[in-house]
């Protein structure tokens, strides 16, 4: 027996780092499959296919700005990076527009949001106006008061966002617009609409009526060819950074980091007609 559970330990040290990693992303993938559905996943693959598309429509022009270039990296491998920062960001706002929407369902009282909301508008307001008409940024005294570029800025912003709520205030008296977050409130109509909007989507985003068996055993499937695309895409992109390709274990011949750089070698030529960062 000891020999037994000697040999099954000494054959799982002997497992190549990369094929853990596989493991652990496969079976990741696998469970929430089959805990989210067939339908919740193919909304989520549809979400990496949009993420993939979007990513390829920007990535060259974030590739030239200042975030990308201060690594002082070769211009294929800050195309790479770019790409790769796009197609997180789009995963992230997938995984916030999916928390937003289950909190909206949640919300009973639009009016919880009337305060919110009306600073969030506010700060947009004071944002545009300051962009476009910098009224205090022509003051010659505050650029004498004030000589570095940002402060001016952000003390341009705050004197506008706080002249746009003391008119707001004055208004509102009069109008009889309440800023209160207890019912009725000014934005109680929008917001309500906002809300129902949201939960539509969470219903939608959720597949929440859709739950058999066979929906679970499907998503877990997609779920596993999710993981399949997520570990061809990392690969694409890091062997096209400088810094991450001249890595010794991209050469490795026996791993299943080999079995996935053959995929990504066998689809490079296609890619490479409309991924400029990607190199036959």
């Amino acid at each position: 027996m000891n020999e037994f559970l000697t040999n099954i330990g000494n054959s799982i040290v002997q497992i190549h780092w990369s094929a853990w990693i596989s493991i652990i992303i496969f079976i990741g993938f696998g469970m929430r499959g089959f805990k989210r559905g067939l339908a919740k996943e193919l909304i989520g693959l549809g979400f990496m296919i949009l993420s993939f598309v979007i990513a390829w429509l920007f990535y060259d022009s974030l590739s030239t700005h200042t975030l990308i270039t201060w690594m002082s990296l070769s211009i294929q491998s800050n195309m790479a990076i770019a790409f790769g920062v796009i197609f997180v960001l789009m995963q992230a706002a997938k995984i916030a527009l999916y928390r937003l929407t289950a909190m909206a369902s949640e919300i009973t009282d639009p009016c919880v949001l009337n305060k919110s909301l009306l600073i969030l508008f506010l700060l947009i307001a004071t944002a545009i106006f300051n962009y476009y008409i910098d009224v205090f940024l022509n003051f010659n005294t505050i650029e004498t008061v004030v000589t570095t570029g940002l402060l001016r800025t952000g003390s341009s912003f705050i004197i506008t966002f706080f002249a746009i709520i003391g008119l707001f205030v004055t208004i509102s008296k009069p109008l009889k617009l309440s800023i209160s977050v207890s019912y009725p409130c000014f934005l109680s109509s929008f917001i309500q609409g906002i809300l129902n909007l949201l939960s539509s989507l969470n219903n939608k985003l959720n597949a929440v009526s859709v739950i058999s068996r066979s929906n679970s055993i499907f998503g877990s499937v997609i779920g596993l060819i999710k993981g399949f695309m997520f570990i061809i895409i990392v690969i694409l992109i890091l062997q096209s950074i400088d810094i991450v390709s001249q890595e010794y274990f991209w050469v490795e011949s026996k791993s299943s980091l080999r079995v996935f750089q053959d995929v990504a070698s066998n689809i490079k030529p296609e890619l490479s007609k409309y991924l400029l960062f990607i190199k036959e």
